[in-house]
């Protein structure tokens, strides 16, 4: 019988968090990373394998120990960490609510393994950041975060886009996290201030998200918020303008609110 590959190990690995394994998991995943016999039989942890232990500790709430693993594949002589290991760090510094890890996290994918942030990473970066109010943070990323979700919106909601399969759809899915984004950043800005810090930067930064969004979105999408000044209760919302392509003629609805 062939011997099992380490896809076999991994699938059995993954089984286990999910099956609330804990300390077995623990024990594969140490048995897998020192085995000499596995070696010996050409098995050896790959990128998914401390992808795996990191959602499993993180799923079981253990996040220290899954922001170790984490330094444990960066500092692996032939292994280099891909986006989801990137997507799991993130993660596990946004529920420490560790907004300095979270930006040196992002900055160290972008400059030392030449990989680029996707919906996924800029939510949960801009969520650590709002969770944690560290608003110096969130005003100095809001530019790359607005650039980023408003971009990638475009024609989301065109009848031609429903009308593209499956592949439209998946598209449509990734850019309406974009949208929940962007709209869950001015709903944030429209929040109360909380500190004297805050209620110095509230304006500054909503008039800065507002031209952001116009300028990326390329008109498609609208600001909808009132002034912070007068009311503490408003919630911010965005709007997404119909794209009236030639399947659209004739359409009176000239705009659909996504709130």
């Amino acid at each position: 019988a062939p011997s099992p590959s380490i896809i076999s190990y991994n699938t059995v690995l993954t089984a286990l968090w999910r099956a609330g394994g804990g300390e077995k998991t623990e024990q594969l995943f140490r048995h897998i990373t020192s085995s000499d016999r596995l070696k010996q039989h050409g098995v050896s942890a790959d990128v998914h394998t401390f992808n795996v232990s990191m959602e499993g500790l993180i799923a079981a709430k253990k996040i220290e120990e899954a922001a170790k693993r984490f330094c444990e594949l960066e500092e692996h002589p032939s292994l280099a960490p891909d986006s989801y290991s990137f997507t799991l760090a993130l993660k596990a510094a946004g529920i420490q609510r560790d907004t300095e890890g979270l930006e040196r996290i992002l900055l160290k994918m972008i400059t030392s393994y030449d990989l680029l942030p996707d919906e996924h990473m800029y939510a949960m970066l801009a969520k650590g950041f709002v969770t944690a109010r560290d608003v110096r943070r969130l005003d100095k990323w809001m530019k790359h975060i607005v650039k980023f979700a408003a971009g990638k919106i475009g024609k989301t909601f065109s009848r031609r886009r429903r009308k593209a399969g499956n592949k439209g759809m998946k598209k449509a899915v990734r850019e309406m996290k974009c949208y929940s984004l962007l709209d869950n950043t001015l709903k944030f800005l429209n929040s109360k201030p909380r500190s004297t810090l805050e209620a110095a930067l509230w304006p500054k930064m909503m008039l800065r998200f507002k031209e952001l969004v116009n300028m990326y979105s390329d008109g498609v999408l609208l600001v909808q918020t009132r002034d912070v000044a007068q009311t503490s209760q408003t919630r911010g919302n965005l709007t997404v303008v119909a794209d009236r392509g030639e399947d659209d003629k004739g359409s009176t609805e000239n705009d659909r609110s996504l709130s």
